[in-house]
């Protein structure tokens, strides 16, 4: 499921829990209940700015409002990894070399650019 998509829907449940309207709380953001009702439904990505906002609003700690994405988004990309193996198990002696070739090459690229950031 996508990142913004899943972080929208907690937003969701958690005003809703806390019994908020999306116009109260894009009155207390001052924006739009549009703009919320985007951020819930993973149309738009939120900002960071806009996150502490809405915990403040409520009253929860960040790490409750990102903690089931980051987890998800870990199990999700450790399954993508497991079917990648099990794909690659079925590859050739050519084909695995040459997929090796090009892992190697973008993390030489990744490399670089770390480089060029820092």
């Amino acid at each position: 499921m996508k990142k913004d998509l899943m972080l929208g829907l907690k937003l969701k449940k958690i005003r809703l829990e806390k019994g908020y309207t999306l116009a109260q709380v894009g009155e207390k953001m001052k924006v739009d209940l549009v703009t919320i009702h985007k951020y819930e439904n993973g149309k738009i990505p939120i900002s960071d700015a806009r996150l502490i906002q809405l915990a403040k609003i409520y009253d929860i700690s960040m790490e409750e409002l990102l903690l089931e994405t980051l987890v998800r988004e870990k199990i999700e990309k450790e399954e993508m990894l497991n079917n990648l193996i099990e794909e690659i198990k079925q590859f050739g002696a050519k084909d695995v070399l040459a997929l090796y070739r090009m892992v190697q090459t973008l993390k030489k690229r990744t490399n670089k650019r770390k480089a060029i950031i820092s």
